[in-house]
């Protein structure tokens, strides 16, 4: 991975090469950010610069054998962890298991996501973690020779999913690693890691991709039209992966937002029946896709808030989305919007928690009807 091929973030492109260049890049690093904002992207290009046979002051020469190398994900000082399903004895369950999977899913994607990764191991409802005999495999893998002279890399990708114990195993060699030895951590949310973790390792916060950078690479990179890239990119709101998926699931956008009108309507008239049939449905669908209904949802609810302020302008909205916003918009106020960001999130964090997706979803509909109609 090129930087010149990460989407914007130029600021902290630069200051990752300066590092790299003084060799003070830390041993453990986190890169924390939203998928689509390019954590895993970061990640992989500073690791590909700092093996880089001739690199320049800009970026990795992506000619020399290490650059193929990590382009073709077969460096050999390169490995990697992520979340993946059980097999039998959980301590035999590693990520070098699933390591032709994993290759064929990550080449040519440097903004992979939890749920595409789901899919492409037809896992959906299955328990994904990072399983307590990783931390073995890690600390083995760390403790050898660089095969090629240089750095060791271990990249943890999704550490929000390391089991406790997994990470406990770790914190040792996290802390006292053998010389030359990096770790690269991606997560998305770090409210699910160890506060252990976390105080070893050098944050490296990520942020949303700034809406004229995305849009600019929406436009060269998918051929769409300036108006139809700046749609899309304040709709991702920074989101690379957000701009994939829908460019690649139109018709998914379309379902997501008649679930979400079918299930505020319900809310509003507090329709038991409907609402019995909603959660259910909801309640039932994987837990990846709860979740994704649940961030529509915020989505929806802060770019009404934007809209009633009369930023109509900065409001994310598809024409589709709009027509509906225009009847809902007006209950989503200042009295009740922080309360029902709240309910959402926490709907989310039951989900983490793996709770009973329908219980969720019905609970979360009985107290969304009484913010609705909580007066202004």
């Amino acid at each position: 991975m090129l930087f010149r091929d990460v989407i914007g973030q130029e600021e902290l492109k630069r200051g990752l090469r300066e590092r790299a260049r003084q060799g003070m890049i830390p041993h453990a690093n986190l890169f924390l950010g939203e998928e689509g904002a390019g954590p895993f992207a970061l990640a992989m290009a500073l690791a590909q610069y700092m093996s880089c046979l001739h690199r320049t002051d800009d970026d990795s020469c992506g000619e020399c054998d290490s650059c193929k190398k990590f382009t073709s994900f077969q460096h050999p000082d390169m490995h990697f962890t992520y979340p993946i399903y059980t097999k039998g004895d959980v301590s035999k369950n590693v990520s070098t298991s699933f390591n032709e999977e994993w290759r064929n899913f990550i080449i040519g994607k440097p903004y992979p996501t939890f749920t595409s990764w789901i899919e492409h191991l037809d896992a959906a409802g299955k328990n994904m973690e990072v399983f307590v005999g990783e931390a073995e495999v890690i600390s083995r893998n760390m403790a050898l020779r660089s095969y090629e002279g240089g750095y060791k890399f271990q990249v943890i990708w999704l550490a929000e999913y390391l089991r406790p114990e997994t990470a406990n195993k770790l914190l040792k060699t996290i802390e006292e690693p053998t010389e030359g030895t990096i770790f690269l951590l991606v997560a998305s949310s770090s409210d699910r890691m160890l506060s252990t973790i976390l105080s070893r390792t050098q944050l490296v916060k990520v942020n949303a991709i700034a809406d004229e950078d995305l849009t600019g690479a929406i436009q060269q990179r998918h051929g769409l039209d300036p108006q139809q890239a700046r749609d899309l990119s304040q709709f991702a709101e920074g989101d690379y992966a957000k701009v994939l998926a829908m460019l690649n699931n139109a018709e998914g956008q379309k379902e997501l937002l008649g679930q979400f009108t079918s299930w505020m309507r319900a809310c509003y008239k507090r329709d038991a029946s409907e609402l019995v049939n909603l959660s259910a449905a909801l309640g039932g669908a994987p837990k990846q896709s709860q979740r994704q209904f649940l961030s529509y949802a915020l989505h929806f609810v802060r770019q009404c808030i934007v809209n009633n302020y009369g930023q109509t302008d900065l409001a994310r909205f598809t024409s589709e989305e709009g027509a509906f916003a225009s009847k809902f918009a007006p209950f989503i106020h200042h009295g009740n919007v922080l309360r029902i960001t709240e309910l959402l999130n926490e709907a989310m964090s039951d989900l983490f928690r793996n709770a009973n997706g329908k219980m969720v979803f019905m609970d979360l509909s009985l107290r969304l009807h009484h913010e609705l109609h909580r007066p202004q």
